[in-house]
């Protein structure tokens, strides 16, 4: 179940984190209004939007990987990018 990853509360307390810092990006690259949804918080709630939580991360993962150039060591973990 692809929902359990954000009951953990601390987990994802970093992915709202790591998202709400890359609204600028998300709005620029998909639109504004999908940039709004990241400060929503029911879209976090583990038996509602899960799927669209984890593709904002692939997607924001994959931008910054391949249009910004901004990760620049690939070995690190999604938590140790999500609070850096």
């Amino acid at each position: 179940n692809q929902h359990l990853w954000l009951q953990d509360d601390k987990f994802k307390s970093e992915v709202k984190h790591f998202l709400g810092r890359n609204r600028d990006l998300i709005s620029e690259m998909l639109s504004p209004q999908v940039a709004q949804l990241v400060a929503q918080d029911y879209i976090y709630q583990a038996k509602y939007k899960t799927m669209m939580v984890f593709s904002l991360i692939s997607f924001v993962l994959w931008a910054k990987l391949h249009v910004e150039n901004s990760i620049a060591d690939t070995s690190i973990t999604f938590r140790e990018l999500a609070t850096s």
